[in-house]
C-alpha cells in the first residue's frame, strides 16, 4: 500500500521533504526509483518500498506512505542539473 493507491514497481517517484533531515529536502535527494516491495503495490498491506536514488545511487528502504507523488520530466531535469554541479 502507498499514499498514491497505485502500482508504483519500476516507477520515479519524489518523497515528502519531511522524511529528510534538513539538509537533504532539496528535490534531488527526494527523487527515486522503486525497485520493489509490498508497498509499491496498490492492493498489498506491506508498506515497505525498495528503492534506489537517482542522485548517488543510494539504495534504501522508504514507507510507502512517505511517497508525495510520481516524479515529472522537470524533477528529473532537475536531478541531472545538481549531479552536473557536484561533479
Amino acid at each position: 500500500m502507498n499514499s498514491l493507491s497505485q502500482n508504483l514497481q519500476g516507477q520515479v517517484v519524489v518523497l515528502r521533504a519531511e522524511v529528510f533531515q534538513p539538509q537533504y529536502q532539496a528535490l534531488q535527494y527526494r527523487v527515486w526509483k522503486v525497485l520493489g516491495g509490498f508497498g509499491a503495490s496498490a492492493v498489498t498491506m506491506g508498506r515497505a518500498l525498495f528503492c534506489r536514488s537517482l542522485f548517488d545511487g543510494e539504495e534504501t528502504r522508504f514507507d510507502g506512505m512517505e511517497v508525495e507523488r510520481l516524479a515529472t520530466p522537470a524533477d528529473l531535469a532537475a536531478v541531472t542539473a545538481a549531479k552536473g554541479v557536484s561533479a
